[in-house]
């Protein structure tokens, strides 16, 4: 069992997930890496252009086998 810090980049649809599911949504895309031990949104863009579409950093530490 090892510990790896990973860096996510991930495109959140507004209208698809909501802000009241982003944490769940945020944490299986983290459970396609490994078991979350620890993570956080660092950094959140958007365009203009595309006013529904966000661009999320996310660091996590997760648990691998």
């Amino acid at each position: 069992m090892k510990l790896q810090l990973h860096q996510l980049d991930l495109i959140w649809a507004v209208e698809e997930v909501p802000v009241e599911n982003l944490r769940s949504w945020i944490i299986n895309q983290i459970n396609e890496i490994g078991e979350p031990v620890r993570w956080a949104i660092t950094s959140m863009k958007h365009q203009e252009s595309e006013p529904f579409i966000r661009q999320l950093i996310v660091e996590a530490v997760v648990i691998v086998a």
